[in-house]
């Protein structure tokens, strides 16, 4: 079981010690609250980012994927969305849903 905790690139095993192994989630892009939300769409512009495999650039960030970050997702980007904080368009290639700052020079904020 350890092992295949160790090899699933969504959990970080912390062993140090003398104490208990430790088990972190690694969400995707490192979201794990509003902040880090806004944070990241500041960086999802249309150039991309790069994924947290360090994997190609995508356009935006993956409405699916937000869904394995943190509770409340959907209601902190429903927010952003309503401000103006943050843009939602569908890929052309694929039809999904994408999540990206509403343009450079006013980033995306949590506030």
């Amino acid at each position: 079981l350890l092992k295949a905790l160790r090899d699933n690139p969504k959990i970080e095993v912390q062993e140090r010690a003398g104490m208990d192994i430790r088990l972190r989630y690694l969400p995707p892009y490192g979201i794990r609250n509003a902040a880090s939300l806004a944070h990241v769409l500041q960086r999802a512009l249309l150039d991309g980012i790069a994924t947290a495999d360090g994997g190609p650039s995508v356009f935006g960030i993956p409405r699916t994927l937000l869904k394995q970050t943190y509770a409340n997702v959907e209601s902190d980007v429903d927010a952003m969305l309503k401000d103006g904080r943050c843009q939602e368009m569908v890929r052309g290639d694929n039809k999904e849903k994408v999540l990206f700052a509403t343009f450079p020079g006013k980033p995306a904020s949590a506030d």
